[in-house]
């Protein structure tokens, strides 16, 4: 007998000791998938319809400028320099990514700072940003548990007032805050794939941080956070003893990391008129300028009135703490708390990924001891990352209890019942969502004398939208009208074009607005002193209206 040839052995390629392609851990659901979008659709109209309606904020007199110059700069194709250098409000050291966009937009309108539709197109811009994040937080988490997690997640993010009201108006904070989000999901599904390289996971990955970098210098945190976490990645798959055991595998995880890292960062300096002049040294200057944030404020916190560079430490928890919703706030806690359980449970990068962005970012701020305006609003882009660690934790909170006769809806209700406020809160005032503080420390009406509610002076529009409701002004009103603030530029901007000039804004200190001429006076709630507001002294009964957010003063 003639001894038959062995069949050729194929070779094997060696896998990593976990899976190259995470599988969701419930299996996906068409329904909760078509439910998922339905959700997302009504949240965005919603928003858009929100968001032009909204007035304001103090520091747009910055932003209008900016995009002005910024228009001009690449109208010119670079020949009018102005953007490069601004002295006030130091613009230059942002990206230009969003008031480039909306410059634009409202150049081809044919909008001025003075025309109310100026403000309508950036204030729907910034709702289509606060959206993406809000759908990026979501889909973070689908990755990560599937669509009812994804529903979680998108719930919490939307019924959370500080967000939804900064996703109406804030055109710095809001823009950065989607492009952590973008780049935190493109991340995922990024590492999910490789050492594959997936190309559309790449280009997502690039557009979040362009995104995020052409907004602040601080969207530079991004690139470490890509090295940090494939670095992460490639030891969960292939140990320490794979790094030199496959040194071509090494070399693309390293390529792919420098390749995206470049790419971002280029695309991100093309709005960015200084960085282009200066590719290499701005940037890090203007990261090194915000490390400090040498403007200096007078801030009101724990009912003191005090500088900005001399609050407490703990500045930035105290106000996350009080002014987030319970479910988030607790759901958070609870998902960090319960690390080594939820690791077993889910994949451990994507979740130790939430975990870094939630909690990296405030205490290396609190070690810094950096200095921070208006609350939390610089460190909002943390903020879907502590949303992310919620929904997982009472999607897994409801997972645990699904065994037993309506646990899992029992869950569920108390997540409701800890959101229930924030949602009463944004449905009673949708445009002044912003001013939010949960229950902790007594709500808004605790926070009245002891932290800043309308700080940026967003409720002046309320004032003039309840004074052409009473017929004292008008757009064709025909006799002056001087109306004295403490908010010059939001009254300036908001009614100097509507009302044909004939508003005359005054600026007048609160304290010396008996020396001053004016016909009405509309005066928000800050720069007052923490104990004149807890006095109950303001507003007095000169006030002819009191625009109020849950029964407490915003605006005289």
């Amino acid at each position: 007998m003639s001894k038959k040839n062995p069949a050729p052995i194929k070779k094997q390629t060696p896998t990593p000791s976990v899976t190259h392609r995470w599988s969701l851990e419930s299996p996906s659901d068409p329904l909760l998938k078509k439910i998922f979008v339905g959700l997302a659709l009504v949240m965005l109209i919603i928003m858009l319809f929100v968001a032009p309606q909204t007035g304001i904020n103090g520091d747009d007199e910055f932003q209008y400028d900016y995009a002005q110059k910024l228009v001009s700069y690449y109208k010119s194709f670079g020949q009018d320099t102005a953007a490069l250098y601004i002295e006030k409000g130091n613009m230059h050291n942002y990206g230009g990514l969003f008031d480039l966009v909306s410059g634009l937009a409202n150049d081809v309108l044919g909008h001025d700072v003075f025309d109310p539709g100026y403000h309508k197109v950036r204030h729907v811009l910034i709702a289509l940003f606060g959206f993406s994040a809000m759908l990026f937080i979501a889909l973070f988490v689908v990755q990560l548990a599937g669509w009812e997690a994804g529903m979680v997640a998108l719930l919490l993010a939307f019924m959370s007032p500080r967000f939804f009201g900064h996703a109406m108006m804030n055109p710095k904070d809001i823009p950065f805050a989607a492009g952590f989000a973008i780049a935190a999901y493109y991340m995922v599904r990024l590492f999910r794939d490789m050492p594959v390289f997936p190309w559309r996971p790449a280009l997502g990955l690039v557009l979040g941080m362009a995104i995020a970098i052409a907004t602040r210098a601080g969207g530079l945190l991004l690139i470490a956070y890509l090295g940090l976490f494939a670095g992460i990645d490639y030891l969960l798959k292939y140990g320490i003893g794979g790094i030199f055991k496959d040194l071509p595998r090494t070399a693309k995880y390293a390529g792919v990391v420098v390749g995206i890292s470049m790419s971002a960062y280029i695309l991100a300096i093309l709005s960015w008129p200084a960085a282009l002049a200066n590719p290499i040294s701005h940037p890090l200057n203007a990261l090194s300028e915000f490390s400090q944030l040498g403007i200096k404020i007078r801030l009101l916190f724990e009912g003191s009135n005090v500088m900005s560079d001399k609050v407490a430490w703990y500045y930035p928890i105290v106000w996350i703490g009080k002014t987030i919703p319970l479910s988030v706030l607790l759901g958070s806690l609870g998902a960090i708390l319960l690390l080594p359980l939820l690791l077993k449970k889910y994949q451990p990068l994507p979740y130790l990924l939430g975990i870094f962005a939630a909690l990296f970012p405030v205490v290396y701020i609190i070690y810094k001891d950096s200095v921070l305006h208006d609350g939390w609003r610089h460190l909002m882009f943390v903020y879907p990352a502590l949303v992310t660690l919620a929904a997982i934790f009472w999607y897994a909170m409801a997972r645990q209890a699904s065994g037993r006769p309506f646990g899992k809806y029992a869950v569920y209700c108390v997540a409701t019942l800890l959101t229930l406020d924030a949602a009463v809160f944004m449905v009673s005032n949708p445009r002044l969502s912003y001013v939010y503080f949960n229950p902790i420390g007594g709500g808004l009406k605790g926070a009245l004398g002891n932290y800043e509610t309308d700080y940026w002076g967003v409720g002046v529009k309320e004032a003039l939208d309840w004074m052409e409701q009473e017929g004292i002004i008008g757009e064709n009103m025909t006799d002056t009208l001087v109306i004295g603030t403490t908010f010059f530029y939001p009254l300036h901007f908001q009614a100097t074009g509507k009302y044909k000039g004939m508003i005359k804004p005054v600026y007048v200190r609160y304290g010396q607005r008996y020396s001053e001429r004016w016909d009405y006076g509309i005066f928000p709630s800050r720069f007052f002193r923490g104990p004149h507001l807890r006095a109950g002294t303001w507003p007095n009964s000169k006030a002819v209206h009191i625009i109020k957010a849950s029964q407490v003063p915003i605006v005289a």
